[in-house]
């Protein structure tokens, strides 16, 4: 009598099951078929390899350990050539000839002369450049005696390539510059993401880490640190959309090459550069009613008859997508634009109406007078 093999009832049962389910009739297979004795199994199934996860977290530690030294030549501390501001900071090289990014706030405290510790002991002086105070993005460049002197740098990787949950790399120098160790190293994750300006990671950082790096896993810079929010394994770090959108301007200086007000990323104000606005008791009003659940821009449900908005141009059923030179994806990022502005602004307004692009100038009016309320 020949052996039948003993999964050959579990797929009888198997595919009368599928049929009844769908409703068909059941497929009933012979059973009393005979069946051709071989040596080879009539199913072959490939072989599941279970996942070692001490394996998988060697690898990643590898992984890390290469991008640590690739890139850590880069990672600098910077501090004032003033020796009456003892503030640090941090920042990366990221060109041949010496170019640093780094935060906003760090070349505000250390002034226009900058001291720049290397990564191999030497201290060389950076010319600030400008800066992006608005996202807290600023640029320095190493001055060397060598015009053809090449310094260690990093690559700059493009715009919005992190994604959450991505595993990232944070270096700086916390506590300031200390000749007996390397730039520590922390590892993390992405938890959050605001448009393409602003990374949240878990990555612990500390006083001095600032206008540090943070990689990804193939070394690609990807964020500058900017600030740290409820603790501090919560950081802020500026998006390298932002460095690539003020790259020229920033790089050019001059009068023209800083702007914007130095807040965080979550735009509220950083300590000792709290808002005039918020100062004085003012507040400016556009005068118009906003959609706050809109995407792609910020819907104009209502304009008000006599106020800024309406004697600017400004309609119902517009869509705006600018605002004073920033763009605009939603209510979340349009509310902090408009918070910095004064009564008497004049702001140029970028909008999609019906399709067209059109840029309006709305003088922004006194919230206090407009509405009949003191200060």
């Amino acid at each position: 009598m020949i052996k039948r093999p003993h999964w050959k009832p579990t797929l009888i049962l198997l595919f009368g099951c599928l049929s009844w389910a769908s409703g068909q009739e059941p497929v009933v297979l012979d059973a009393l078929e005979p069946q051709t004795q071989t040596s080879e199994p009539l199913v072959r199934e490939e072989e599941v390899v279970p996942s070692d996860p001490l394996q998988e977290l060697r690898d990643r530690e590898a992984n890390i350990q290469e991008v640590f030294k690739r890139v850590s030549p880069s990672v600098v501390a910077l501090g004032s050539e003033d020796p009456r501001k003892q503030g640090w900071g941090s920042g990366v090289i990221v060109s041949e000839d010496g170019l640093i990014l780094t935060a906003g706030h760090v070349t505000e405290a250390t002034g226009d002369e900058i001291r720049v510790y290397l990564a191999d002991g030497r201290v060389m002086v950076g010319e600030r450049l400008g800066a992006n105070m608005n996202r807290d993005a600023a640029m320095v460049q190493l001055v060397s005696v060598d015009e053809s002197e090449k310094f260690p740098y990093v690559e700059v990787a493009e715009a919005d390539t992190a994604e959450l949950g991505d595993w990232v790399v944070a270096m700086g120098h916390p506590g300031g510059y200390d000749p007996t160790r390397p730039a520590p190293l922390r590892v993390g994750r992405v938890l959050q993401k605001q448009s393409d300006k602003l990374l949240v990671t878990d990555c612990t950082l500390a006083g001095g880490d600032s206008g540090g790096a943070l990689f990804d896993l193939q070394g690609r810079l990807i964020g500058i640190n900017s600030s740290i929010a409820q603790s501090l394994s919560h950081n802020m770090h500026v998006a390298m959309a932002v460095f690539h959108r003020g790259w020229d301007r920033m790089k050019a200086a001059g009068d023209n090459g800083t702007w914007g007000e130095l807040k965080n990323l979550f735009d509220e104000p950083l300590p000792g550069y709290e808002s005039k606005i918020d100062k004085s008791g003012n507040r400016a009003l556009l005068g118009a009613s906003l959609d706050r659940r809109s995407r792609n821009g910020v819907l104009v449900r209502e304009v008000r008859p006599g106020f800024p908005a309406a004697e600017g141009g400004l309609r119902s059923g517009d869509v705006i997508t600018g605002f004073d030179g920033e763009s605009v994806d939603d209510y979340v990022e349009f509310l902090p634009l408009l918070s910095k502005m004064e009564p008497g602004d004049q702001v140029e307004i970028l909008v999609d109406r019906r399709g067209q692009e059109e840029t309006i100038v709305v003088t922004m009016g006194d919230r206090a007078k407009l509405l009949n309320q003191q200060p």
